[in-house]
């Protein structure tokens, strides 16, 4: 193995930056197969890639937050059904996060303070490599999250999904049959488990103490 690293950082008192170039090498990595579910060894791969993140404060109640990690992974020698050259499968090679979260004090209420939280966040996969030479799709996936706290009693609101975006969790590609008897196709086919669509999770909370 061999990996080496390099970056610059930034901070005050409303921002911290950071981004970092990567480069690793592994002489065997592992990748899912399909066939036995699980991890199995491949050739030798490299990864070289880009990591950014920031994070205001702007105010005390109020902050953001993005990430995002560049990255080319792909295999350095040939083996298998894997060639020198082609992307290491299921390694996106964009991902990317976005968050933002207010608390505010809302004032109070017979002598008893009220506060909420609230916050929305996005998350980005983009380029997933596949088996084959193919490409998965691209995934954006919206979650918000709103609470309200009255002395020691708290509802919440969870929205995951938020614009239920049609996405695929996984994608794979392999030979298959779902016809009893019949000879298996010896063609890779594309197969997906589809992503959660929009869903909801209201909470009640008591503190004690």
């Amino acid at each position: 193995m061999l990996s080496a690293e390099a970056g610059l950082r930034y901070a005050d008192e409303l921002v911290r930056a950071s981004a970092a170039l990567f480069h690793t090498r592994l002489s065997e990595d592992l990748v899912f197969d399909e066939a036995t579910a699980r991890n199995e060894p491949v050739p030798a791969t490299a990864r070289t890639g880009v990591a950014l993140d920031a994070v205001a404060h702007p105010a005390p109640w109020l902050v953001s937050s993005v990430g995002l990690t560049y990255t080319r992974a792909a295999f350095t020698a040939s083996g298998g059904r894997y060639a020198a050259g082609d992307l290491l499968p299921f390694v996106p090679q964009v991902v990317a996060r976005a968050d933002l979260a207010v608390t505010p004090r809302l004032g109070a209420l017979f002598g008893r303070r009220l506060e909420a939280r609230a916050g929305a966040g996005v998350t980005l996969l983009h380029g997933r490599p596949l088996p084959f030479g193919e490409l998965g799709h691209d995934a954006l996936v919206t979650d918000m999250t709103a609470h309200v706290r009255y002395h020691r009693v708290e509802l919440g609101l969870d929205v995951y999904n938020l614009l239920d975006a049609a996405w695929f969790d996984g994608e794979f590609v392999y030979p298959s049959s779902f016809t009893r008897g019949a000879a298996p196709d010896l063609l890779p086919a594309r197969h997906v488990t589809v992503g959660a669509p929009r869903s909801f999770l209201a909470s009640l909370s008591l503190y004690i103490g």
